[in-house]
C-alpha cells in the first residue's frame, strides 16, 4: 500500500482532519461532523487508489488474498471482534424497531461513526510522533477551553471564542450547549495533565497551576456526576496504575481540601453547586425515576430493543405523569447504558459492555507484567484513566449521545489504541502499559 506516492499523502490528509477535529471539537460540532465526514471520503480514495495499482502486480495466492482483503477493510485491534459483535446485535434491533427506517438512518449517521472515527485514528496514527503532534493539539485547545470557562464564569458570563452565554443555572459550560458536556469533555484532560505532571516534574509549578485551572473549570460546571467519575478515576489509578501513590494522593489531597475548604465556606457557592439538601435529592429522584421509566421500556423489547437511537422518540409513552398529570419533557435517560439497553436490547448493551471489557481486560493483564517505565506509555496511561471516568460519568448523564462527546471518547479511545500498538512494536492484538 505504501509503494503508491498518493497513499501517504492521503493519510497525511486524514490526519490534518483529525488534528482539525480535536481542535475545534469543543466549539463546533459542525466541524467534527466535517471532518469525520472528509475523512472517510479520503479512506474510501485511498482504497480505490490501492485496488488501482494492484493491476500491475495482483495477488498469487489465496493467503495474499486474505491479507488484502483484511487490510482493504478496516486496521486490526483487539477491540475489532466486539465492535463487531455490537454492530450486528444494533443491526438486529434496527430490523426489529418499530420505526425501521428512522433507526436504520440513525445505525449509519450516528452508531456507525463512533467506529468510524476509531478506524481512522488507528489507520494513520502509526507513528509516535503523529500521537505527540495530536497531544499538543489537544493539550493547547483543552486549557483554552478551561481558561474560557473561568472567563466566562468570573468576568464577562460569555465565553470568549462563540460569545456564548453562561447557563442559566450559573453554570460554565464555555463553547459547549450544556455543562456537563464541558464536565465530560475535561474528565479526559484532567487525569492526562495528572500523569503529565508525574512523569515529568519539569517546571512542576506551572503543571501544577495547570492541572489546579483544570479542576476549578470542572468544579464550576457544577456537574456532580462528573465530580465522582474523577473522583472513581483517582482511586482507578492509585490502586492500579501509579507506583507513586503517595505523591498523587498528596497533589489530589491539597488541591481537593482547598477547593472543598473554599466550597464549604460559602453558602451561595454550595448553592450554587447544587449541594444543599433538597437539591441533590430532587435531581435523584428524578433521574432514578427517569431510570424506572426506561427500564419499563427494556422489559417489554429485552433482547434487541426497540431500535437504534429510538428513545427520545419512543420513551415519552412510558414516563409516568409529574403532579399535576401532565407528562414530563421529553429527555435523554441520563444513563448511558441503560439508553442503550432501551434502544438495542440487553444483547446490544452486554456487547457494548464487552468493548469496555476487553479493553480493560487486555490493558491491566499487560500492566501486572510489564515493569519499565516509558513516557509516551505515561501519557497514554492518563488516557486510559480518562476513558475510566468517561465512562463512569456516562452512568450519570448523556455522553455517548452528545456528537461532540461521543467523537471525543472514541478519538481518545483510537489514540490509546495506537499507541499501545507502536509500544508492542508489532501489529498484532497484545498491548503492554507502562507503569509510573
Amino acid at each position: 500500500m505504501r509503494d503508491f506516492v498518493s497513499i501517504p499523502k492521503i493519510d497525511a490528509a486524514i490526519r490534518f482532519f483529525i488534528y482539525l477535529l480535536i481542535f475545534w471539537l469543543p466549539y463546533s460540532p459542525a466541524v467534527v461532523e466535517s471532518c469525520v465526514s472528509i475523512g472517510l471520503a479520503l479512506w474510501i480514495i485511498k482504497r480505490i487508489i490501492w485496488l488501482w495499482g494492484m493491476r500491475k502486480n495482483p495477488p498469487r495466492d489465496g493467503q495474499d488474498w486474505l491479507k488484502i482483503a483484511r487490510d482493504l477493510f478496516v486496521p486490526s485491534s483487539f477491540l475489532n471482534k466486539p465492535i463487531g459483535i455490537f454492530l450486528i446485535a444494533c443491526v438486529f434491533s434496527v430490523v426489529g424497531s418499530i420505526s425501521v427506517a428512522h433507526a436504520f438512518s440513525s445505525l449509519f449517521t450516528k452508531t456507525l461513526e463512533w467506529f468510524i472515527i476509531y478506524f481512522l485514528v488507528l489507520e494513520v496514527f502509526q507513528e509516535k510522533k503523529y500521537i505527540h503532534t495530536a497531544f499538543v493539539v489537544f493539550v493547547f485547545t483543552a486549557l483554552s477551553t478551561c481558561l474560557d470557562s473561568l472567563w466566562q464564569f468570573h468576568v464577562t458570563h460569555r465565553d470568549i471564542f462563540l460569545g456564548h452565554q453562561i447557563a442559566s443555572d450559573g453554570r460554565a459550560n464555555a463553547g459547549f450547549k450544556h455543562s456537563n458536556d464541558l464536565a465530560g469533555y475535561l474528565l479526559f484532560v484532567i487525569p492526562f495533565l495528572m500523569f503529565y505532571f508525574l512523569r515529568d516534574q519539569k517546571k512542576k509549578i506551572w503543571k501544577l497551576i495547570l492541572l489546579g485551572i483544570s479542576l476549578w473549570s470542572i468544579v464550576l460546571t457544577f456537574s456532580r456526576g462528573a465530580w465522582i467519575g474523577l473522583l472513581l478515576g483517582f482511586l482507578f489509578s492509585l490502586m492500579i496504575l501509579l507506583r507513586k501513590k503517595w505523591i498523587a494522593l498528596t497533589i489530589w489531597g491539597v488541591l481537593i481540601g482547598l477547593m472543598g475548604t473554599l466550597i464549604l465556606s460559602s453558602s451561595d457557592l454550595r448553592h450554587k453547586m447544587r449541594l444543599d439538601q433538597g437539591e441533590f435529592l430532587g435531581s435523584m429522584l428524578w433521574r432514578t425515576g427517569l431510570w424506572a421509566d426506561t427500564l419499563r421500556m427494556i422489559y417489554e423489547r429485552p433482547f434487541f430493543g426497540h431500535g437504534v437511537n429510538t428513545y427520545m422518540q419512543l420513551s415519552q409513552q412510558y414516563r409516568r405523569k409529574n403532579s399535576e398529570g401532565a407528562s414530563y419533557n421529553p429527555s435523554y435517560a441520563h444513563n448511558c447504558y441503560l439508553q442503550i439497553a432501551a434502544e438495542a436490547g440487553t444483547i446490544g448493551l452486554i456487547a457494548f459492555l464487552g468493548i469496555i471489557f476487553i479493553l480493560f481486560n487486555r490493558s491491566l493483564r499487560s500492566l501486572r507484567s510489564q515493569r519499565s517505565t516509558d513516557d509516551f506509555g505515561v501519557l497514554l496511561q492518563g488516557i486510559l484513566v480518562g476513558i475510566f471516568c468517561f465512562l463512569t460519568h456516562s452512568f450519570m448523564d448523556t455522553n455517548f449521545y452528545s456528537l461532540q462527546l461521543s467523537a471525543w471518547f472514541w478519538v481518545m479511545t483510537g489514540i490509546y489504541v495506537a499507541g499501545f500498538k507502536i509500544l508492542n512494536g508489532s501489529g498484532n492484538h497484545d498491548i503492554k502499559l507502562i507503569s509510573v
